[in-house]
């Protein structure tokens, strides 16, 4: 009993704290960057360029920020996201020109390398390993809503106090985060946290190997970035009705999050091999029903599942894998350089498919992302078809 309540303790706590995270130093930006740019007298590029550059520090600093939690345990790690990521947002509240803008979300940049889900999955793996992919599962299905509550707590203080109170609002909630991570996470890793790697992690195998499949978890990255940021202007450019598309663009959230629950609910059935092989299929599959939807409307409905489910998966099966194949030894920097790729590709994907469909339509930008899948599932099958050890205890 008293292992549940602190099971249970750590998914509340840093699946809200996750959840703050990502609202505000993810998805903010969707509301706040017109009327920041409208303010600022900026153009469109400036200002969601300036959140595409903290996305790629984020990526190139997500290594060391593993290596560190490694080093002072992620209660340090997670504590100092709060604090800069509370920064960030009170210097773009005090923006007056176009460089103090890159300049927040700059900091920013460094507070989602600090803080994000793989800095929290490498420290729950130091605080509770032996129930690391139920808590991990736990924490994604709470943070999992964080765009259904930031949207629209956006819209309704932007009304109310301007995008500069907002930011004021989101910098006091990161703060609040900081208390969070103290008091339910330890000072150092538990000893059960600090085993050896296994012989599949040796030296002269893991390397290639685990380069090859976060290459490939950037592959599904780049879809879902891709995806996420242009869905509307897709499904209008398939010439589906538009109340079918806004059901199906607003079914996605949902089932991204019923994904997770059915890992919660049956997870230690499959391994994490196992749901990242469902997740790069189920992807591959939705792109190509996508592609279906001019001659096949129905289509859609099968994407929206399809896409939704594996969406969700796709962050477990990121933060499990790597576990499951190299052991929990110095798991922040195993899942920072695990992690920094997708990092990467998410900032860059949805000007890359907006150039695509621009040079060469909607069909070619769709058929583009459907073989990245197929490249990425490929490579994580070819990657995971060596034999490794059994996966730790749920």
């Amino acid at each position: 009993m008293a292992w549940s309540r602190r099971r249970g303790t750590l998914v509340a706590g840093l699946g809200s704290a996750q959840l703050i995270a990502w609202g505000t130093l993810y998805y903010a930006i969707a509301i706040l960057g017109e009327p920041m740019r409208l303010d600022l007298g900026a153009p469109s590029s400036h200002v969601f360029g300036a959140f595409t550059w903290s996305l790629v520090i984020a990526g190139v600093l997500a290594p060391a920020t593993g290596r560190r939690l490694d080093r002072y345990g992620g209660r340090a790690v997670l504590v100092a996201s709060a604090l800069a990521g509370a920064v960030g947002f009170l210097v773009l509240a005090q923006a007056r020109s176009q460089p103090w803008i890159v300049v927040g979300w700059s900091i920013n940049g460094m507070a989602m390398a600090l803080g994000l889900y793989d800095a929290c999955f490498a420290a729950i793996g130091q605080a509770e390993p032996r129930a690391y992919r139920a808590i991990v599962t736990g924490v994604t299905l709470v943070a999992g809503f964080a765009s259904t509550v930031a949207w629209p707590l956006s819209h309704y203080l932007l009304d109310a106090i301007g995008w500069r109170g907002v930011c004021q609002v989101y910098a006091l909630a990161l703060l609040l985060c900081a208390p969070i991570y103290a008091v339910l996470l330890p000072g150092r890793p538990r000893a059960e946290a600090r085993v050896s790697v296994p012989e599949s992690a040796s030296s002269s195998s893991s390397p290639p190997r685990a380069r090859v499949l976060a290459w490939a978890f950037a592959g599904a990255a780049l879809i879902g970035s891709s995806i996420s940021a242009h869905l509307p202007g897709i499904l209008s450019a398939l010439q589906l009705r538009t109340e079918l598309a806004v059901w199906v663009a607003s079914s996605i959230g949902a089932l991204q999050v019923f994904g997770r629950l059915i890992d919660l609910v049956s997870g230690s059935r499959r391994t994490a091999a196992q749901l990242g092989a469902v997740t790069f299929t189920g992807l591959l599959a939705a792109m190509l029903l996508l592609l279906a939807v001019p001659a096949m409307p129905q289509s859609v409905f099968g994407f929206a599942l399809l896409y939704g489910i594996s969406n969700g998966l796709f962050t477990i099966a990121r933060a499990t894998l790597p576990v499951e194949l190299f052991g929990l030894d110095r798991i922040g920097a195993m899942l920072g350089s695990f992690g920094a790729p997708s990092l990467v590709t998410r900032a860059f994907a949805p000007l890359g498919f907006a150039l695509v469909s621009a040079a060469a339509g909607t069909t070619a930008a769709l058929g583009s992302l459907a073989a990245v899948g197929l490249v990425s599932l490929a490579a994580y099958l070819a990657a995971t078809r060596a034999p490794h050890s059994p996966q730790l205890p749920p």
